[in-house]
C-alpha cells in the first residue's frame, strides 16, 4: 500500500473505531490506562495453570465486550455448562440456584438482563484452525453481523497434526490463529494452560 492508501484505510478505521475495537477497561477499568484498545487483527493470550478460572475469565471478557458481536469457541466444556456459567455471571446466582430456577420452568431468565445478547457460542470439540476460521466467517449467516471478538477456550484442544510434539502443535496453532485474526479482521482471545508439559 502507498501511504495515501494506508491513510484512507486509517480514516475508515477511526470513523468506525467504536464498533470494532475492544477496550479492556470494560473488563477492568484500570487496564484502560495501561493498555491500548484491541483492534481487528490482534490476538491476546490468556494464560493460566489448570483450574485457575481461565474459562471464567474469558467468559467475563466476553460479557464485557458488549455490544461488540462476540463468538466464543468452547472446546472443553459442554454447552449446557457454558450456558449455566454465563447465566450465573449475568444473574449473580449460584449454579444450584440457576439449575433449580430452570427446572421450575424459569426459561428465559438470562434475557431479562440483556448482557449476553451479543454472544454466540460454538461448543463443538476437535476443531482445526481451518474449521475455526470457517465458523468465524459463516457465523455472520446466523447473526447477520460479522463477529468483532472471537474467544477460543483453549488452544490445546485445537486439532492438529498428531505427529508433532505438543509444543510444535501449540506453536503452530498460535501462529495460525494470529493469521486468522488478521485475515478475518477480528480480535482473537486465545486461552492456554501453562501447567501442561
Amino acid at each position: 500500500f502507498t501511504m495515501a492508501e494506508l491513510e484512507a484505510h486509517y480514516i475508515e478505521f477511526v470513523r468506525t473505531v467504536e464498533t470494532r475495537t475492544f477496550d479492556l477497561s470494560r473488563f477492568i477499568p484500570s487496564l484502560g490506562h495501561h493498555v491500548r484498545r484491541l483492534v481487528p487483527g490482534e490476538m491476546v493470550v490468556v494464560m493460566s495453570e489448570t483450574g485457575v478460572a481461565k474459562t471464567a475469565i474469558q467468559q467475563c471478557l466476553a460479557r464485557s465486550a458488549a455490544p461488540l458481536p462476540t463468538l466464543f469457541f468452547e472446546l472443553e466444556l459442554p454447552e449446557e455448562l457454558m450456558f449455566e456459567r454465563f447465566v450465573q455471571m449475568e444473574t449473580n446466582q449460584t449454579s444450584a440456584t440457576v439449575e433449580t430456577r430452570y427446572a421450575g420452568d424459569c426459561a428465559g431468565l438470562w434475557r431479562t438482563f440483556c448482557g449476553l445478547n451479543h454472544i454466540l457460542v460454538c461448543a463443538e470439540s476437535g476443531l482445526t484452525t481451518a474449521q475455526l476460521e470457517s465458523y468465524i466467517i459463516r457465523s455472520e449467516l446466523k447473526t447477520g453481523i460479522k463477529p468483532a471478538v472471537v474467544f477460543v477456550d483453549y488452544i490445546g484442544l485445537i486439532s492438529g497434526n498428531a505427529s508433532r510434539s505438543r509444543y510444535e502443535k501449540l506453536s503452530a496453532s498460535a501462529e495460525e490463529m494470529k493469521i486468522i485474526a488478521k485475515r478475518t479482521r477480528t480480535i482473537i482471545v486465545l486461552g492456554t494452560q501453562v501447567a501442561r508439559p
